[in-house]
């Protein structure tokens, strides 16, 4: 499954998708230079693919 897709959503919105897939996946927080949380939704802004892992990298927007 190409969860490319899913790039700019809220993770909330789509989570149940991605658990429903069966696949690995690690989420990945993403924070500015200062270690902080700019907002409070959280959205994906990245996906790689790495070996049987999809790695999803999400910031506070």
């Amino acid at each position: 499954m190409n969860f490319n897709q899913y790039i700019g959503f809220k993770l909330e919105n789509v989570k149940s998708q991605i658990e429903s897939s069966n696949i690995n996946y690690k989420i990945i927080e993403v924070f500015d230079t200062k270690n902080t949380k700019l907002g409070n939704d959280i959205r994906i802004i990245n996906i790689k693919y790495k070996d049987e892992i999809v790695e999803i990298y999400v910031a506070y927007f």
